[in-house]
């Protein structure tokens, strides 16, 4: 994991805002990028996004909580 660069702005809203500001980097195989892209799906669905509108940092998050973390997540964001 490395740090982002201080002060770095991506502009982008979040599913799971409050992020650290680490970076996680990595290649992919084939059918790992394929499963990843086919999570990115599952939780544009579940947010009622766009699918590019979901970053790579939301898709891991929703990845390492699961379906149901992510899902309880979003009704306490939606409640304020």
């Amino acid at each position: 994991m490395t740090k982002r660069k201080e002060g770095a702005v991506t502009g982008r809203p979040a599913i799971f805002p409050g992020k650290t500001g680490d970076i996680v980097r990595g290649g992919l195989t084939p059918i790992g990028t394929t499963k990843f892209e086919q999570a990115r799906r599952r939780l544009a669905k579940l947010a009622a996004w766009e699918v590019e509108d979901v970053s790579d940092a939301d898709t891991i998050e929703f990845l390492a909580l699961g379906a149901e973390a992510t899902a309880k997540h979003l009704e306490r964001q939606a409640r304020g």
